[in-house]
């Protein structure tokens, strides 16, 4: 995939990017879309987003970074992450406080969406002495199924570029899957789809009719 200057896109894609205020999100997606760090900016209050265009194929993608902000003034509905394709789980090295918050985000939106799409774990500001112990963080990634886990300084720009390449991985597969569904739907019936099963009950009505 590469980067495109063109609006004109075939597919659009959220990902959501999860945390207490000064996590670090709006470094990270400035680090992500922009490659450059932001030593001075003015938080946004409960959304913002970035967006950046890639090409897979023949295909464009829009990618938009949206960065929520959990705060005392803004709190966690669920209705913010509804059609993200990826959901950043953003939490600083540096503050404990905000690692708790996680749990409690993460159960929130298991409570309220019982699939969640592919989740990343993203410990910022590597760079600085930690505060959160890697058993606490190890502990937790496993009542999430462990996904993966990142430690990453968007001043240094250390890790921030796997953390993209393993996004762009996750939106190459959802354009194949996209494609490859809207293909089938194109083709002609099968045999087998004029035939009547004979083990189904085609007499009565399904009850999802």
């Amino acid at each position: 995939m590469e980067n495109i200057q063109q609006y004109d896109y075939d597919y659009l894609i959220k990902v959501s990017i999860i945390g207490d205020r000064g996590t670090g999100k709006t470094c990270l997606s400035e680090r992500i879309v922009n490659d450059q760090f932001m030593s001075t900016y003015l938080p946004p209050t409960g959304l913002d987003f970035k967006t950046k265009f890639y090409s897979f194929e023949t295909k464009k993608i829009r990618t938009c970074f949206w960065e929520i902000c959990y705060s005392n003034r803004y709190c966690p509905t669920g209705i913010e992450v509804k059609g993200s394709s990826i959901i950043l789980f953003i939490f600083d090295l540096t503050n404990s406080e905000s690692f708790e918050s996680l749990k409690y985000y993460y159960n929130r939106f298991c409570q309220q969406f019982p699939l969640l799409p592919p989740i990343f774990c993203v410990g910022t500001k590597s760079d600085l002495p930690p505060t959160v112990s890697e058993r606490q963080i190890l502990k937790q990634l496993k009542k999430m199924n462990y996904p993966p886990l990142y430690y990453c300084s968007s001043q240094t720009g250390s890790a921030c570029k796997d953390i993209e390449s393993d996004i762009i991985k996750v939106l190459s597969n959802i354009i194949k899957l996209q494609y490859q569904l809207s293909y089938r739907d194109d083709l002609p019936p099968s045999p087998s789809q004029h035939q009547p099963n004979p083990h189904s009950c085609s007499s009565k009505k399904c009850c999802l009719s």
